[in-house]
């Protein structure tokens, strides 16, 4: 069955997830986890759209859940606010990390994670299960990766729309590596802007972080480590825009015609061959962290929530 994912406002469902080639035939081959996850993610994201108890079945007790924003998180309002409102109605703890985010390296934004919870969280007993978004997985992981002490508490983590390849979009705007044959004369003058505005701004230092240049030091370190918790990643793709700030399909298209991505990132650039892997369909870059469109952001970290729990995603009785 083919899903019309170009109507909009109508409730996001998981079916049609693995379509992307009748909308991107040029993809190449995606490979999920041989675990049956994504499965679990079908049945629990349901069985919670259905559930009417106002208080989680997850057994959380000495944890708290760590949200922690993509790269321009601190400029879209809103963001991550339905989930955060959704836990504490669920009766669970959780908090917003407070970084620097699009002003930092992911070296200082991983230091300020750790200042952030320790500030927020003052029992050093508590558990920790983050919750991330975009780049604010890299920030995460490396945070883990640099103090001890936050990953000796570490239950689980999921990286969500996490690129483990460069992003097409800043390379394009601050190295013109997309230039020579895959831009028009608009699109050059709007990444011209960007690049003064995001200089200007004092965002540069972040967005280069996600350019070859930097990024592949992070990706080649993190790939060595052999995390002692669960980590699951979604790599999501689009045909629709939501988000002024996240969504460049015309751009994408242009520099790699017919190849399925979010919006932001190539989907096959979001996948982590070491983690458990689920592909969603038409789930734009800012969706996660925003909702629209017919998407329920609370009820998609709550079931990924609870698939860290309960015998790794089997429903309660």
């Amino acid at each position: 069955m083919i899903h019309d994912f170009t109507i909009k406002n109508v409730e996001w469902t998981p079916e049609g997830r693995l379509d992307y080639p009748i909308h991107y035939p040029k993809t190449p081959p995606l490979i999920e986890s041989k675990k049956n996850i994504s499965t679990m993610f079908v049945d629990t994201w349901y069985f919670l759209k259905k559930a009417t108890d106002k208080k989680s079945t997850i057994g959380t007790d000495n944890i708290c859940i760590v949200l922690v924003k993509g790269l321009f998180g601190d400029l879209m309002p809103g963001n991550f606010n339905a989930t955060y409102k959704n836990f504490k109605a669920l009766g669970l703890n959780v908090i917003k990390a407070k970084a620097k985010k699009a002003s930092a390296t992911i070296e200082e934004n991983a230091f300020m994670l750790k200042v952030s919870i320790e500030k927020q969280v003052k029992d050093s007993a508590t558990q920790l299960v983050f919750l991330t978004h975009s780049k604010g997985g890299l920030d995460t992981l490396w945070a883990l990766l640099s103090y001890p002490e936050l990953h000796q508490r570490t239950k689980a983590v999921a990286i969500v729309q996490c690129t483990r390849g460069s992003s097409p979009i800043m390379e394009s705007v601050f190295n013109k590596k997309h230039h020579a044959t895959h831009i028009s004369k608009i699109n050059f003058y709007k990444e011209q802007l960007m690049n003064r505005t995001i200089y200007f701004a004092g965002y540069k230092a972040g967005c280069l972080d996600i350019t070859s240049e930097k990024l592949n030091k992070y990706i080649s370190t993190i790939d060595k480590q052999k995390f002692n918790f669960p980590i699951i990643s979604v790599a999501t793709w689009s045909i629709t825009p939501t988000s002024w700030l996240d969504s460049y399909h015309e751009r994408l298209k242009q520099i790699k015609p017919g190849c399925a991505h979010d919006g932001q990132f190539y989907i096959e650039d979001q996948l982590w061959p070491s983690f458990e892997q689920i592909i969603l369909g038409n789930i734009d870059h800012a969706q996660p962290a925003m909702g629209g469109n017919g998407f329920d952001d609370a009820n998609f970290w709550h079931t990924i929530l609870h698939l860290f729990f309960k015998d790794r995603g089997s429903l309660p009785d």
